[in-house]
């Protein structure tokens, strides 16, 4: 696809279905280092938060309980920095997922939502305060 073709192809997907949505936002909540990123092709969102691991990441109870939390699609993203800073985050590129570029691309509306801006940091509100709550019971146990 030549480059043209293919900007023109995002700018129509960005126009029918993102707008004024931004491509990247950074905030914090209750401590935690939180962004969101949009592909920049297929113009689908990812949503993150960074965080100093509480325990050695090396502590398998801990580890499989950030790599499980339940958000949107899965974690699909873990990332341990050498001073043990950690990273996870999720996309929204999954089944019933829309991907504007792809869906002006197809032609067709084989999905069901596009994820906004403001879904994604409710999944990163809803992730960290997961990651509290692991933190705190494994401070119980």
């Amino acid at each position: 696809m030549e480059s043209t073709s293919r900007e023109n192809l995002i700018a129509k997907a960005r126009a029918k279905y993102v707008g004024d949505e931004p491509n990247y936002v950074k905030f914090k909540y209750k401590g935690f280092v939180c962004e969101i990123k949009r592909h920049e092709y297929l113009l689908t969102l990812c949503g993150y938060a960074s965080f100093r691991a509480k325990y050695p990441i090396n502590n398998e109870q801990y580890r499989n309980a950030l790599e499980n939390i339940d958000v949107h699609g899965g974690v699909t993203y873990f990332e341990i920095s050498p001073s043990e800073k950690v990273t996870i985050g999720f996309d929204c590129a999954h089944y019933n997922d829309l991907s504007p570029t792809l869906q002006i691309l197809e032609g067709k509306n084989n999905y069901k939502e596009y994820r906004t801006v403001d879904f994604v940091k409710r999944e990163i509100q809803k992730m960290v305060d997961q990651i509290i709550k692991i933190n705190d019971q494994l401070s119980a146990d």
